[in-house]
């Protein structure tokens, strides 16, 4: 009898602090974004080498990032959480040279700028920079990895973008 009201006292007592949890806004994810919906500009791309779809890919995979982890519904204007950014570096550089001075390794780097505005809570605002990378050999054609570079860039930038906007993270 005493052996099935502990267990019975424990389950209780479990049950309330995720009943509490739940209640306070936690999210098992890390944070939240205050507010209900966002909104965000188009990113112009301003770096010194264009790819042309490069504005698209960062704002579809930052929208798609917040409307999958976050309770946040998408507006076209004026959204609570608000979005806007210029996409200021697209660079390929050289990292690593083989013994005839000939470069075997190349690094493409992706920066854009984000300016995040939150109408719920203004202390977590920021202008910010955000820059990744991703290198590929040399053997092979930019052109036939670049699709795969900037994919697995964008993820990493826009992890980035969203983790900054949590509150409380």
């Amino acid at each position: 009898m005493f052996k099935r009201f502990v267990q019975y006292f424990f389950a209780c007592l479990v049950l309330v602090q995720l009943v509490s949890c739940v209640g306070a806004g936690y999210t098992f994810k890390g944070g939240i974004i205050p507010g209900k919906t966002f909104s965000m500009n188009a990113f112009p791309n301003n770096a010194s080498i264009i790819n042309p779809s490069l504005s698209f890919l960062t704002v579809d995979a930052l929208r798609q990032k917040v409307l999958s982890e976050s309770s946040l519904k998408f507006t076209e204007l004026d959204g609570d959480a608000h979005f806007e950014g210029t996409i200021t570096g697209y660079t390929i550089t050289p990292i690593q040279a083989t013994g005839n001075r000939i470069s075997a390794q190349s690094r493409l780097t992706i920066s854009v700028q984000v300016v995040y505005t939150n109408l719920a809570n203004d202390k977590i605002n920021y202008n910010k920079t955000f820059s990744d990378f991703d290198d590929f050999d040399n053997t092979v054609d930019f052109a036939s990895v670049e699709s795969q570079l900037v994919d697995k860039i964008l993820k990493k930038l826009v992890d980035q973008i969203y983790n900054a906007a949590m509150e409380d993270w």
